[in-house]
């Protein structure tokens, strides 16, 4: 959970999770989902004005994506001898 400032009693939050699966060297898959729910927004801070329902708060992220590594990194191991 990443807490937000906010001017409320009810901080905004987000939760989320993300899972990785290399399945070569090259491709690979991730997944994200996150939760986030709005508590203030133009409505407390410009007075008595409702512009979103209590519903219209909770928003709902996913991601589902495909990747390959064109730039892969290597190691350059150098040993010195005497």
């Amino acid at each position: 959970m990443v807490p937000c400032p906010s001017r409320t009693s009810a901080p905004t939050r987000l939760n989320g999770v993300s899972a990785a699966y290399h399945v070569t060297e090259d491709f690979f898959f991730l997944a994200e989902t996150a939760l986030h729910r709005r508590a203030h927004s133009f409505e407390t801070l410009g007075g008595n004005i409702q512009l979103l329902t209590r519903a219209e708060r909770h928003f709902t992220y996913y991601d589902l994506t495909l990747g390959y590594n064109f730039l892969r990194a290597r190691r350059l191991s150098v040993v010195a001898s005497p």
